[in-house]
């Protein structure tokens, strides 16, 4: 069950809204629409029946680069809505990993073309993801968690996100198919 995290709190980055969980187990989850969506992809994958692949890694081009622990860990989670209404996602923590698998399958040159806008949204993914982990662990060690603004690190990742955008590039919609390097 969802003890924290509403859809009108989503975690910004740049025009992407990642709505997000945390579960009474501590796991944190985005919902499978946003994590589709933060890839740059259809917030409703194409799912093949019967497949033992989880939507966010069905693609013949990333399969060879899917390592087995990523899949293992990669099921959908269905779990309750503070509101009583369920939900499924993923893994907050498979983000950089899945990022990391769209980019070894672009350096391989194995993604098709229309693939490649996915693979360049992971990498504004893994490097602003980076940027604010260094931040928050500081802030972790220093205590400064505790004097910053709530949303501080939300920000800093939405002003990473736009710098990297702000060469003549748009940002992924979600009511468009726009993507960040289109």
């Amino acid at each position: 069950m969802a003890i924290c995290g509403s859809p009108d709190k989503p975690l910004v980055i740049g025009d992407v809204e990642l709505t997000c969980y945390v579960l009474d187990d501590g796991t944190r989850v985005l919902t499978q629409a946003s994590f589709l969506q933060a890839l740059g992809r259809h917030r409703r994958a194409n799912t093949r029946s019967g497949s033992a692949i989880p939507p966010i890694l069905q693609g013949r081009a990333i399969a060879p680069f899917i390592p087995d622990d990523v899949l293992a860990k990669a099921r959908p989670i269905t779990f309750k809505l503070p509101n009583g209404g369920r939900a499924s996602g993923y893994n907050a923590e498979l983000l950089p990993a899945i990022c990391e698998i769209y980019l070894q399958a672009r350096d391989a040159k194995a993604s098709p073309y229309q693939q490649l806008h996915v693979a360049r949204q992971a990498e504004v993914l893994v490097r602003g993801l980076a940027r604010v982990g260094i931040i928050a662990l500081v802030d972790e060690a220093t205590g400064y968690q505790e004097v910053q603004q709530r949303d501080a690190l939300a920000r800093i990742l939405e002003e990473l996100w736009l710098r990297s955008c702000s060469h003549g590039c748009v940002l992924f919609r979600t009511s468009t198919t726009r993507s960040c390097f289109g």
